[in-house]
């Protein structure tokens, strides 16, 4: 794994040795708020996307966005402008018609295809949040496929190995679309409750609220308000990440001039599981 990342960094670097196609975009917005000294506001985000095909039919390509903003909004002309790049670097190396590989703050396997009938309780698979992830994509015979992992989270604190696996798929047969997808339980520890200073337990022992307690240890709820709070790999400050296993299946066709899409989704960590069916037809 470690091989196919250096390599994939590799190629985007002789990319832009090559003279890499670059394009630019962005936007910028300026305001006035009486309650700022000064009265002035500004913020500037300039999008760059660099792009390089390969003689071998490989499409190295990279994207990052750079950030001007005033941060000190107490005196907007006193030279606090910080320029910043984004977390949202993405590095990938593609192939038309074939897939590619995704590197950087790029979507999971299963938010990537999962395709939901309505609101549903038990899909909430992962999404993006400015994690790290490695992404997979493969197409074949109308079908698209991928496969994710997280390989660190929010915060850049990495994960010990590769962490919830996931798995997506959709296309068209026949008449009828499809997706599924699955993503496992994440070993990312979980911060918001933790057991401190039980008796007689070894440390890094998993506790519920209940053992906890009858080892005369303390349940803090908010275990990174804690003074030995270290950072470590977690998810606590990302409420787009879900650590439990899910799995999901949807099915959608056409009928009569109407569309319809029933799913069925199963959250196996909570034990619960949901289904959904949406029907539309157009009028006019």
């Amino acid at each position: 794994m470690k091989r196919i990342l250096l390599a994939s960094a590799s190629v985007v670097a002789f990319a832009g040795a090559a003279a890499a196609e670059v394009t630019f975009g962005g936007s910028a917005t300026l305001g006035y708020n009486d309650e700022i000294e000064n009265g002035f506001f500004w913020e500037t985000d300039l999008n760059v996307n660099l792009r390089q095909e390969l003689n071998n039919g490989l499409v190295a390509g990279a994207s990052f966005t750079i950030n001007i903003n005033d941060e000190n909004e107490e005196d907007a002309f006193n030279d606090s402008e910080d320029i910043t790049v984004d977390g949202d670097v993405v590095l990938s190396l593609t192939m038309e018609g074939m897939g590619g590989l995704f590197f950087g703050d790029t979507a999971y396997a299963a938010e990537t295809h999962w395709d939901p009938a309505g609101t549903m309780a038990a899909d909430g698979f992962s999404e993006q949040g400015d994690e790290t992830v490695i992404r997979g994509d493969v197409i074949y015979g109308g079908v698209e496929a991928s496969v994710s992992y997280n390989v660190a989270d929010a915060d850049g604190d990495a994960a010990d190995d590769l962490d919830q696996l996931s798995i997506g798929a959709s296309g068209a047969i026949s008449n009828f679309t499809f997706s599924v997808a699955y993503q496992e339980e994440s070993d990312a520890e979980d911060l918001g409750t933790l057991c401190v200073d039980p008796i007689g337990i070894p440390p890094g022992t998993e506790l519920t609220e209940e053992e906890c307690l009858d080892a005369d240890g303390t349940w803090e709820e908010d275990a990174s308000s804690l003074d030995d709070f270290d950072g470590e790999y977690n998810h606590d400050d990302d409420d787009d990440f879900n650590g439990d296993e899910i799995f999901g299946v949807s099915v959608g066709t056409t009928f009569g001039g109407a569309d319809l899409q029933f799913a069925y989704a199963t959250n196996r960590t909570d034990d619960t599981s949901s289904i959904g069916l949406e029907a539309s037809y157009p009028f006019g």
